[in-house]
């Protein structure tokens, strides 16, 4: 990837975060865990999460070992909430959090939300981060930014691309090589590289 190219990733992410300021998406952080006892919810307490499983499990198990004091019978643990990264369910495996903390520090959270959307699986969304992606704010300039990647107005003469080029219509049939997912009715575009 190019300078060119990640300056224009770094302003439609810029551009996307503007757009959903104020929506569901909570801005860039520790990502944290809600770890809640099955036996005595109330009792949880809200965890970092750490770059390491060992860091974790022992953060988990000093939970677990508080609630035990007042509940004794309080040994299974569960992920009740998540902030500052997307929910992987009440029984995730810390591995996987931790990987998605990973993910998250090396890419915009918006942009890991919309990939394991797509997804629902972290190595895929991984894989699908790692391959590229682009933030646009229709299909149409996605459309546009293909044309010009392949040469643009400049190699194809503008007025024959102002002509015949139906940038919608080629939004459309150009989804067939990209993943799009909508976040907040902005497009992300993962590409199949």
């Amino acid at each position: 990837m190019n300078k060119t190219d990640r300056a224009r990733i770094a302003k439609a992410l810029t551009a996307a975060a503007d757009s959903l300021e104020g929506s569901k998406v909570k801005a860039a952080g520790t990502p944290r865990v809600f770890v809640g006892l099955v036996q005595a919810p109330a009792l949880g307490e809200w965890i970092d999460v750490e770059d390491d499983e060992d860091a974790m499990d022992t953060a988990i198990q000093e939970v677990v070992e508080k609630a035990k004091q007042k509940v004794p019978d309080a040994e299974e643990y569960m992920f009740s909430d998540y902030e500052g990264m997307p929910n992987l369910g009440e029984h995730a495996s810390v591995a996987d959090i931790v990987k998605m903390a990973d993910l998250l520090s090396d890419h915009d959270e918006v942009a890991v939300e919309a990939a394991y959307s797509l997804t629902n699986d972290l190595d895929d969304a991984e894989e699908l981060l790692d391959n590229g992606y682009g933030v646009y704010d229709s299909e149409t300039e996605y459309a546009e930014q293909y044309v010009d990647d392949m040469g643009g107005p400049s190699e194809l003469g503008e007025e024959i691309v102002n002509r015949y080029i139906d940038y919608q219509k080629l939004a459309r049939d150009l989804q067939h090589d990209v993943n799009l997912v909508y976040v907040d009715g902005t497009p992300y575009a993962f590409y199949n590289i």
